[in-house]
Formats: C-alpha cells, structure tokens, sequence
C-alpha cells in the first residue's frame, strides 16, 4: 500500500493493470500494488519513495526532499509541442502540486510524435493561475519552465521509453526513473545548460 496525494495522479493510476484501491485504508489517497510483475519495479520504488515522504514527519521529509525529476505530457491539441521554445528561453506551464522550484521537468509531446522534446528547469513554482486556467486545472497554479536542452525527435520515442524504461504511457505528470534519468542528461549532468 502506497499514498498518493495527487488525487488526478492517483485516479489515473487505478485504471492502470496492477494498482487497486488499497485494502483497509482510505481510498481516496492510498492505492496497492501488485508485485506480480505487472508494474515495473523502478515505478513501485519511486511511489514507495514518495509515500514515504507524504507520510514521514516534518524533520524526516526536510531531510530527504530535494530537486525531482519529473515527465509531463504535452498535448498536441494545445499547441504543437514542437515550438514551445522557437522564440523564448522560458514558458509558463500547468503545475502538479508536488512540482517545486529546482525541479526538473521533461516535455514529452504526445501523438502524433510521441517523444521526449525538452529538458526544463522549474525557475518558477506556485505562481496564481488566471481565471480561466483555474477552471480547466483543479490546482490552480502554474510554473515557469527554464530551457535547458532540446532533443531530437528520434532520440526519445515512445517505443524506447517502453521497451528500455517501463514507461507505457505519459498522461500526466510523473518521476522520471533514475535509469532515464541518465540517458537523457548524459550520465548525470544535472546542471548542465545549451
């Protein structure tokens, strides 16, 4: 059993193969799940993780927090993913409640390209949402997104983030796994900028 207090994070993750609602516990923030394989270890590791940060005492999480790495989609029926960065270094974006400043946060644009475009920096955190942002975004906050490299189209695709990652599917904001974490900054070159 997992905490998950990001209630759009953890409607989306019922619908997924191996996670239920969790047995004698609050439904509406804890979910289970399965370890028969069908959710890919490094996925139960990183809610483990922050189940235990939603969960821990004060000192505990103080100590433990730092910068996360996040991937968030990018839907095509919004704007074309592809030109975000064309014409500015930075863009305000829709933020998660668990997104922080530092973090870092990679776009991957959905169909029909289906790749990871850009790696971002939060420059930004829980800046107020105008008013019709608010109504179509229950957190009602937004951050400023930091360019910080672009990749090719071919160099992240779907089928690579599947077949070498575990990552099915991108439909809302989630941890980056350490592994790919890796490839897309080149062995751990956090702080690196283009």
């Amino acid at each position: 059993n997992v905490k998950i207090s990001d209630p759009v994070l953890h409607g989306m993750l019922l619908s997924r193969k191996g996670y239920f609602p969790a047995y004698h516990m609050n439904h509406a923030s804890w979910i289970s799940i399965a370890l028969d394989g069908s959710v890919p270890m490094s996925e139960i590791l990183e809610f483990l993780s922050e189940s235990f940060l939603a969960t821990a005492g004060k000192e505990e999480r103080a100590s433990l927090e730092g910068p996360k790495n996040w991937l968030f989609p990018a839907a095509f029926h919004v704007a074309d993913p592809r030109h975000f960065f064309d014409d500015r270094k930075e863009i305000t974006w829709t933020q998660s409640a668990r997104v922080r400043e530092q973090d870092q946060v990679f776009l991957y644009a959905g169909v029909p390209i289906s790749c990871i475009l850009y790696r971002c920096k939060v420059t930004a955190a829980d800046l107020p949402a105008d008013e019709k942002m608010r109504e179509s975004f229950s957190n009602g906050k937004m951050m400023v997104l930091r360019l910080l490299q672009r990749y090719p189209e071919d160099a992240f695709p779907r089928e690579l983030l599947k077949r070498d990652y575990g990552i099915v599917s991108v439909r809302g904001p989630r941890y980056v796994p350490e592994e790919l974490f890796c490839a897309l900054c080149g062995c751990g070159n956090r702080d690196a900028e283009i």
